[in-house]
C-alpha cells in the first residue's frame, strides 16, 4: 500500500510576492505543480539519513552512496542530494514543512495512504468516504477542474503522473482534463523523437512495473506536451521514490530523489527559455 508522504512544489519563475493561485486569473500566468510520492521531509531538509545510508541492508554500496550524498554538514548534505532545490528554488522561492522548526504541513484525513492524500491536496479538504487506494472515481471537484472551468484556462490544463490511479482522483471523464498516467500512451504530443522514444521505453518496461511507470517517462511526456500544446496549468506527479522506499532500497531512493531534482532543473530551464512560459510561470 502506498503511504502518503508527498513534498510538493509550485514551480514559479516569476515573483513570489503574492499567492500564485490568486494571481493566475488576473495575470493569465502559468502554473506548474509537482509532487514527489514517498519522499520524506527529512531528506528534503536534512539530506541523507546517517543510519539508513550506513545500513548495508538498506544501502548495499554504502561507500559509493556516502561519497555521493553524505556530509557531516546538514546544509551541504541536502545540497548534494538536491542541488537545484537548494541552490535555486530555496533562493528564488519559499520552502515549507521543515519540522525541525515546527513548520508542519499536515493532511487532515485519517488515512496514511496516497489516494486520500492526493484527494485532499487537489480538493482542499478531507473526505471521510475516501480511505483507500482503490480505483474509485472521485465525485468531488478539484482545483485543476476549477481552473479548467475558467475562460483563460479552459482546455489548457493537463496532468501527468507515474501512478496510474490519478485519472480516478482527478475524475478525467467529468473534468475534461487530459490525464496521462501509468503506461498510457500520449495522444496529443505529436510524433516527435522524444515522444516515440518515451512510448517505446514504456512498452519495454510495461511488464516490469505494475502501477507506477518510470518517472523519467512521465517527465518526457509532460515536457513534450508542454512544448507542443503549450498548456497553462500542468501537474506532474512522480512516484518512483515511493516504490524504492517500500522495497527497502534507500540507495535507490536517494538516487531517485537526485534524478527528480535534475528533472526539475531541466524543466526550469525549459520554462525560462520558452516564449510564453518565460517569466510568466
Amino acid at each position: 500500500m502506498k503511504a502518503f508522504i508527498i513534498p510538493f512544489f509550485f514551480i514559479s519563475c516569476s515573483s513570489f510576492s503574492q499567492s500564485v493561485a490568486d494571481s493566475l486569473p488576473s495575470r493569465n500566468g502559468n502554473l506548474i505543480i509537482i509532487t514527489i510520492d514517498g519522499f520524506r521531509w527529512q531528506e528534503l531538509f536534512s539530506g541523507a539519513d546517517e543510519q539508513l545510508i550506513s545500513n548495508p541492508n538498506a544501502t548495499p554500496d554504502t561507500a559509493t552512496m556516502k561519497a555521493m550524498y553524505w556530509s557531516n554538514d546538514q546544509n551541504e548534505r541536502r545540497k548534494k542530494l538536491m542541488p537545484f532545490v537548494w541552490n535555486v528554488i530555496a533562493s528564488k522561492g519559499q520552502l515549507y514543512g521543515n519540522r525541525h522548526y515546527d513548520n508542519k504541513m499536515n493532511v487532515s484525513n485519517l488515512y496514511a495512504v496516497s489516494y486520500p492524500g492526493y484527494h485532499e491536496l487537489f480538493t482542499g479538504k478531507a473526505a471521510l468516504n475516501v480511505r483507500s487506494n482503490k480505483r474509485k472515481t472521485s465525485q468531488y471537484p478539484n482545483i485543476l477542474e476549477e481552473l479548467n472551468s475558467r475562460e483563460a484556462y479552459h482546455g489548457k490544463v493537463a496532468a501527468f503522473s507515474s501512478w496510474d490511479v490519478l485519472p480516478y482522483i482527478l475524475n478525467e471523464e467529468r473534468s475534461g482534463i487530459p490525464v496521462n498516467s501509468g503506461y498510457e500512451k500520449m495522444t496529443d504530443a505529436g510524433n516527435s523523437h522524444e515522444t516515440v522514444m518515451s512510448e517505446s521505453l514504456s512498452e519495454q518496461h510495461f511488464f516490469q512495473k505494475q502501477h507506477t511507470r518510470l518517472d523519467q517517462l512521465t517527465f518526457v511526456a509532460a515536457k513534450e506536451y508542454m512544448r507542443t500544446q503549450k498548456p497553462k496549468v500542468v501537474y506532474i506527479g512522480w512516484g518512483e521514490a515511493d516504490e524504492f522506499a517500500h522495497a527497502g532500497r534507500y540507495d535507490l531512493y536517494l538516487e531517485q530523489a537526485n534524478k527528480v531534482d535534475r528533472m526539475m532543473a531541466e524543466l526550469w530551464h525549459f520554462i525560462q527559455t520558452t516564449e510564453g512560459y518565460k517569466d510568466n510561470t
